[in-house]
């Protein structure tokens, strides 16, 4: 995206025009929570291509489609997706689209590892495999560039708290797309997922119940019930299970 594309922005007639790249990190790049990392970021158009992928890799893409695919996961039928839509592929699953070779398509994409990352996704309430119509093409894409350009600061230099941040902005936009088209009830509240950050970005430090209450914005009682009844643990479990978790990758990180 040029300087005076930027400026204009949203005006421009698509970020999609001026973006073709591929972005592959090292193991120290990228780095953002808890050992998960960003591994690589994308956007190209692919010409007569089939893509599969059936190695069982402890990773995550979250894919925008930009033109008409036919994506199959695990061994469903393969599907012709409408345009813009996002699916999101357990690489521990084989997965595979552009089965038509005539056809030419296009897709950007974000791919996620490290130790918890199922785990922190899940909480989001996202499916895999599942399409989900994309609501505003060019804020993702601009969202991924922001990434990228913080990404290319290096590992000395760029800030894993802002890839923490840009990453989550990226997951919740999807969270949001499927929650506005599907209007499914049963996906995370946006205010327990305000307490489970709190709770991720405060391990160090003791957590008070009540100030978790507080942050989600409900009475003690109701925090209590509604967390429980979404994440099927107390609050209390939770803190613990991630300080748990985050022990171990302490111990396993000094161990190298």
């Amino acid at each position: 995206m040029t300087e005076a594309e930027a400026k204009n922005y949203p005006a421009s007639h698509s970020i999609r025009a001026s973006m073709s790249f591929r972005y592959t990190l090292n193991n120290d790049h990228g780095l953002f929570a808890e050992g998960m990392r960003v591994e690589v970021i994308g956007f190209h158009c692919c010409r007569s291509r089939f893509y599969h992928s059936s190695a069982p890799l402890w990773n995550l893409r979250v894919m925008l489609f930009h033109s008409p695919v036919e994506v199959r996961v695990k061994q469903q039928p393969f599907q012709k997706l409408s345009v813009p839509t996002f699916v999101c592929f357990d690489s521990r699953e084989p997965s595979s689209y552009g089965r038509d070779g005539n056809r030419t398509w296009d897709h950007s994409w974000v791919r996620l590892g490290g130790r918890h990352i199922f785990q922190w996704f899940r909480q989001y309430g996202i499916p895999f495999g599942v399409p989900i119509p994309c609501l505003d093409e060019e804020l993702w894409l601009a969202n991924l560039l922001l990434l990228q350009r913080e990404l290319d600061y290096g590992p000395k230099t760029s800030d894993p708290a802002i890839t923490h941040a840009l990453v989550t902005a990226l997951i919740r936009r999807v969270r949001r797309d499927y929650l506005m088209t599907t209007r499914r009830e049963s996906l995370p509240d946006v205010r327990l997922l305000k307490a489970m950050d709190y709770i991720r970005q405060h391990l160090s430090t003791p957590i008070q119940i009540q100030e978790l209450a507080r942050v989600a914005g409900m009475s003690l009682p109701h925090f209590r019930a509604q967390f429980r009844k979404q994440f099927d643990q107390s609050p209390g479990q939770i803190i613990r299970s991630q300080r748990m978790q985050l022990a171990r990758t302490l111990l396993e990180d000094s161990s190298l």
